[in-house]
């Protein structure tokens, strides 16, 4: 659900960043290279992590129950 509120350059790159992991299933620098060729990729992971780290930040700040 999180992922269809997000703009559709970054829904892009998630989708090239699976489909990447058909050819190459692990991070080493072919499956960069193949993710490279969107050429949103540097926004949206940066979009991706400032995302993650602002729900990071959220949940620090949720009073927890004891």
């Amino acid at each position: 659900h999180r992922l269809s509120t997000m703009r559709v350059w970054v829904r892009d790159y998630v989708v090239m960043h699976e489909m990447a992991h058909l050819v190459e299933p692990n991070h080493r620098k072919a499956f960069w290279d193949i993710v490279g060729r969107y050429a949103l990729t540097e926004r949206a992971r940066g979009y991706l992590m400032a995302v993650g780290l602002a729900q990071e930040e959220d949940v620090e700040d949720t009073p927890t129950q004891q």
